[in-house]
């Protein structure tokens, strides 16, 4: 199976987003601003209906449009938070019982059964240096995968991901190869991110450090903590050069080590 980030993510829009451009970063902004537009209009709408409350009753939250706005850029899309259809209900199960800590899951595995995540042979190795590690890049691939989830107006991702039709091996299941090592899992949008449009330059500062962490996690072994998954093709990379760079999907992007000496200071508190 091809490994994703796919060349779908960097190459041709799909047919559902494609525009007079066939430029990716063109279509990714162009994308942002309709999604940025309806919401705001969705929330005035949801404003104005707020306002026709009754003002006796008590339950009747009045909310600006721009709150709205903000809580609906912010929440998944239905069909990210609806399971797919042909997902097991094994599947299902062991996301909701993701071990984050310790085991490295095959690439097509469901669950741990009839292992549990301490007796699961494949495991990342268990001193302090590796559990840190893999707490850090754990963290770093969750917030990168949060970021996905933000308008890049709004300083969020600036690499696309959640316009993948695909339905097993498309781009949230790839970042679960990367947080767990299989693709039969899925991550949540957990809201880790700071936003609002007083926050946009806070919200980019969190998202980079989580792209250029989770970008240098990918060079560090899986057993020593390092992603669980695997980024080696070309359009992989491209994918990285635009999370990294503005959209630019052909500026080349470099490792920082910006994973490491983190770990050495947590690992060093810790000891005292």
């Amino acid at each position: 199976k091809p490994i994703v980030p796919s060349d779908r993510l960097v190459g041709k829009p799909h047919p559902p987003l494609q525009s007079s451009s066939t430029d990716p970063q063109h279509s990714m902004a162009a994308l942002s601003r309709c999604v940025l537009v309806a919401a705001v209009f969705a929330a005035t709408a949801h404003a104005s209906s707020s306002s026709s409350c009754s003002e006796e009753s008590s339950a009747c939250v009045h909310e600006t449009p721009l709150d709205a706005a903000l809580g609906l850029l912010q929440h998944q899309s239905a069909a990210h938070r609806v399971q797919s259809k042909g997902q097991s209900a094994a599947a299902a199960s062991a996301s909701s019982k993701s071990p984050h800590q310790g085991p490295i899951m095959m690439p097509m595995q469901a669950s741990l059964e009839p292992f549990t995540a301490e007796t699961w042979p494949m495991q990342v190795n268990k001193d302090p240096m590796s559990l840190t590690t893999e707490k850090v890049c754990t963290q770093a691939f969750q917030t990168a995968y949060d970021c996905q989830f933000i308008p890049q107006e709004f300083g969020g991702a600036t690499c696309p991901c959640l316009d993948d039709v695909a339905t097993t091996w498309n781009c949230p299941t790839w970042y679960s190869t990367m947080l767990w090592g299989t693709w039969y899992m899925k991550p949540t949008n957990t809201k880790s991110v700071p936003m609002g449009f007083d926050k946009v330059n806070e919200t980019k500062a969190v998202c980079m450090k989580a792209f250029q962490q989770a970008f240098d996690c990918t060079e560090i072994d899986m057993y020593e903590g390092g992603a669980k998954g695997s980024c080696f093709a070309g359009y992989c990379q491209r994918w990285w050069n635009a999370c990294l760079s503005e959209g630019d999907f052909t500026k080349g992007v470099l490792h920082k080590d910006s994973v490491l000496p983190e770990v050495r200071e947590l690992v060093n508190k810790a000891s005292h």
